[in-house]
């Protein structure tokens, strides 16, 4: 499936800075852009999946319409270029369902 597809489609998943534990398993990953600069930063993220070898830190970012997941070691080499991505922002709240 298309990843902007995804994006778009989870974007009304992040309300009052909560978001589903379905719904961010589910939500593509920022790795390429062409503009970083358009990269508006929503919410920073740290959440432990049941499954221990899951773990999400990093940044909830809007790109294009869509909501996307941006890991951490994205975030630290995107910080050494633009401060945005290296600055601390509020945390996601995931809730189970």
């Amino acid at each position: 499936m298309d990843p902007s597809f995804l994006a778009k489609k989870y974007v009304e998943s992040l309300k009052n800075n909560k978001i589903d534990s379905d719904s961010i398993i589910k939500l593509p990953k920022l790795v390429t852009c062409g503009d970083w600069k358009k990269v508006e930063i929503v919410n920073s993220v740290d959440y432990a999946h049941d499954v221990p070898a899951v773990h999400y830190k990093g940044l909830l970012v809007k790109h294009q319409g869509g909501l996307y997941y941006m890991s951490q070691k994205v975030t630290d080499e995107l910080g050494k270029i633009d401060r945005r991505f290296s600055k601390s922002y509020p945390a996601v709240t995931v809730v189970k369902k």
